[in-house]
């Protein structure tokens, strides 16, 4: 039998991070991530950061704020965040209840988002948006 995984796990691909998340969360896994991410930042140059839901069996509103806030933080320190993995459920339960997702960049797994840093799309709708500010 294999074990379920408990904690979240960072791994490194090129200049990006990834975050792989654990199917079932809590605060502590929340500041794990956190502390983590911010970590891994500092310690390495950062190009993305990439957290991985794809073992999230439930994600609620208050646990995509946590989420939301790891990716603010990662942007803070130069890195763009982007969340693959998030299921159908997920997402209609976070739209239904009227959750701010603007500004999230999701892909439906993780090659789909190297695929697209590798492309250099993400870093042109980055440009853009920030364009459009200016």
């Amino acid at each position: 039998m294999i074990e379920s995984q408990s904690r979240p796990l960072s791994t490194r691909i090129r200049q990006n991070l990834v975050i792989t998340l654990p199917g079932d969360l809590g605060a502590e896994t929340f500041s794990s991530v956190q502390n983590m991410t911010l970590d891994s930042i500092r310690a390495c140059p950062t190009s993305f950061v990439i957290f991985d839901c794809s073992a999230v069996r439930f994600l609620d509103a208050d646990e995509f704020e946590q989420l939301r806030q790891a990716a603010e933080m990662a942007r803070a320190l130069g890195a763009y965040p982007c969340l693959v993995g998030l299921r159908p459920e997920t997402v209609i339960l976070l739209v239904e209840a009227d959750v701010n997702i603007a500004g999230i960049r999701a892909f439906s797994g993780l090659n789909e988002a190297l695929n697209e840093i590798d492309a250099g799309e993400i870093h042109g709708r980055q440009f853009q948006e920030n364009s459009r500010r200016s």
